[in-house]
């Protein structure tokens, strides 16, 4: 029989490892430096919008700037403004009340693969 050099073998599947490890750090990299480029550029153009546009009390009548971006401040109260939910029975003043229901249904299959053993599966039962 023919000897087999398992070393080299070993040798290069190692190298290989190097060599991948490598290029996802390189990739890695670039792609973090592209990112932060971006982020960059989106807080630059906030901060550029943040100190152009107009910025109004909700009091003011201001035709002038129809159809355009404006910040509106002020005051917001709610008179005597309660409102509830008869479902949960729940009651805020506060000038809205957001719901919001998630349900999750799974139903079980069980299998039985030998005596004794028993396998369990769950499957996804979303109402329609």
């Amino acid at each position: 029989m023919p000897k087999v050099n398992h070393f080299g073998i070993v040798f290069w599947k190692a190298f290989a490892g190097v060599i991948a490890g490598l290029l996802t750090v390189i990739k890695g990299t670039v792609f973090l430096w592209w990112n932060e480029g971006n982020n960059v550029r989106n807080i630059k153009t906030t901060d550029e919008v943040e100190k152009n546009i107009p910025k109004i009390t909700a009091m003011s009548n201001c035709a002038q700037y129809s159809g355009q971006l404006v910040a509106v401040g002020g005051k917001f109260t709610v008179e005597d403004a309660s409102v509830s939910d008869e479902v949960f029975q729940v009651s805020v003043h506060s000038a809205a009340l957001d719901r919001v229901v998630e349900i999750y249904q799974w139903e079980e299959e069980p299998q039985h693969l030998s005596v004794g053993r028993l396998c369990r599966h769950w499957r996804s039962r979303f109402p329609a």
